[in-house]
């Protein structure tokens, strides 16, 4: 382990809400009395089984083994939760240990447009043109917030999601989306121009499987945009804490390294932006040839250990600004500072 505070003690790094500590409980009894089975695989990228442990727990005080592999460097959880289970949980646990973050689906879907209007700004740096005209898709579109700003941009849209709830709201909202994942698209009549993975990837048991489903569905020239939380970006997230970053609903913690190597190693894909933030832009192309995985075990371990020894002593921008609006909340004056603020930047 990375240090002690990452035992198994039950303790959470994180404040919990009533319905997060709930679903907490639920599901670690779920994990105790092997309602939930857990299984043991082979790295993802490499097939190895060589790991090394870096946790016991997650955030949330949740069980869970986070291990490095020796071999090429990915972060992931194992063993982890079957299929089976992870599909239970996700419609009994997961919104409960979500509840805070999204307590309304109008809010939920508020945020997911800001996302949309981030990652539109990315996708039109990159490609130097304004994204209008073209077919979206968004797989784990959750409410269909971020393709509600493509769509009135000029795009036609289409979403998929596992969450009956969230594809109910989208769809009051005028969001072309439906329960499904990604098989629905070969039903689609046209090829999409660019999908979106916003923050799924790392949720998936079985990744490769899922970007050769894609290759073989979409063919040549279509765009994918990746976001993962990126490892070696801690210190501009999550307090600069890696275990207030883990999280039992992510089985992979990728690196700009890591995340590449998924492609590289697949053959079909042409990594034309990425970042270790992470955004990733990715073309869809047969012709390029599959090739070895990058190592970035020792270059990750090293991150991660400096990262801990440095964390006490570490206020980047982000923290500051976070532990200052908190207190301000707290004390009631949030709001009248940021009024006070914004008028002031007017008259300038």
């Amino acid at each position: 382990m990375l240090r002690t505070r990452y035992q198994n003690n039950g303790r959470s790094a994180i404040r919990l809400g009533k319905l997060q500590q709930q679903g907490r409980q639920k599901l670690i009894e779920k994990i105790d009395t092997e309602a939930y089975l857990l299984e043991r695989v082979r790295c993802a990228i490499c097939k190895s089984t060589s790991f090394a442990a870096l946790s016991e727990k997650e955030r949330r005080g949740i069980p869970a083994t986070i291990v490095i592999c020796r071999e090429c460097g990915l972060v992931q959880t194992n063993p982890r939760m079957n299929q089976e289970a992870y599909n239970h949980f996700y419609n009994e646990e997961y919104r409960l240990l979500q509840a805070d973050a999204n307590s309304r689906d109008e809010i939920f879907f508020n945020i997911e447009q800001k996302r949309g209007q981030r990652i539109y700004s990315y996708l039109q740096k990159q490609l130097g043109t304004e994204i209008s005209g073209k077919f979206i898709v968004e797989i784990g579109a959750g409410a269909g917030g971020i393709l509600s700003y493509f769509k009135d941009k000029g795009n036609e849209v289409y979403g998929l999601d596992l969450g009956k709830e969230y594809v109910a709201f989208g769809k009051t909202r005028g969001i072309n989306i439906d329960v499904g994942s990604t098989e629905k698209i070969r039903e689609l009549e046209r090829k999409p121009d660019i999908i979106l993975y916003n923050h799924i990837i790392e949720h998936f048991l079985d990744p490769v499987q899922e970007l050769q489903k894609i290759r073989d569905i979409v063919g040549q020239g279509t765009l994918l945009y990746i976001a993962v939380p990126g490892i070696k970006n801690l210190y501009q997230s999550h307090e600069a804490d890696f275990l207030k970053y883990l999280t039992i609903t992510h089985v992979y913690h990728y690196t700009k390294t890591t995340l590449a190597n998924l492609f590289l190693t697949q053959g079909g894909f042409k990594i034309l932006h990425i970042n270790e933030k992470i955004d990733a832009l990715i073309q869809v192309d047969p012709s390029i040839p599959a090739r070895e995985y990058e190592k970035d075990f020792e270059e990750c371990m090293h991150f991660l250990h400096k990262l801990e020894n440095s964390k006490r002593k570490y206020l980047s921008k982000y923290m500051i600004k976070t532990k200052t609006i908190n207190f301000l909340k707290k004390i009631n004056s949030y709001k009248a500072i940021r009024e006070l603020y914004f008028k002031s930047k007017r008259f300038k």
